[in-house]
């Protein structure tokens, strides 16, 4: 009987070792401020893509350039938190799905101004 207490013991301590975390955003970037640059950089990608080949590199250099300057936010340290996010799936998974929200926002408002009626 005290072999199958321990033995219940052991695997309830197994579970609960093996519980995942829960993911905190502790970075040096705030989050709203994370997920503004990152659905930044996913609309000028969408811009690269309107430009001819060999001019893409350049204008990708240069959106990045703006979009931090604009943010004020340094590259490296915003590398160095993507890195970090990375080893994060679950929280990396909820800033992705923000990021995906404030585009479809940003989607929606811009459909919605194509469809007004221009005032004259």
């Amino acid at each position: 009987m005290l072999k199958r207490i321990t033995v219940l013991f052991g695997l309830l301590a197994c579970v609960y070792m093996c519980k995942p975390k829960p993911q905190i955003y502790d970075f040096e970037i705030p989050q709203r401020k994370l997920v503004g640059i990152l659905a930044d950089l996913h609309v000028a990608e969408a811009a690269i893509g309107q430009y001819r080949e060999e001019k893409k590199d350049s204008m990708r250099s240069l959106f990045i350039a703006e979009i931090f300057e604009i943010q004020n936010v340094d590259k490296v340290l915003f590398d160095a938190i993507v890195v970090q996010l990375n080893s994060y799936p679950q929280l990396n998974y909820e800033i992705q799905r923000m990021v995906f929200d404030s585009l479809k926002s940003l989607e929606n408002k811009s459909t919605l101004n194509q469809n007004k009626p221009a005032n004259q």
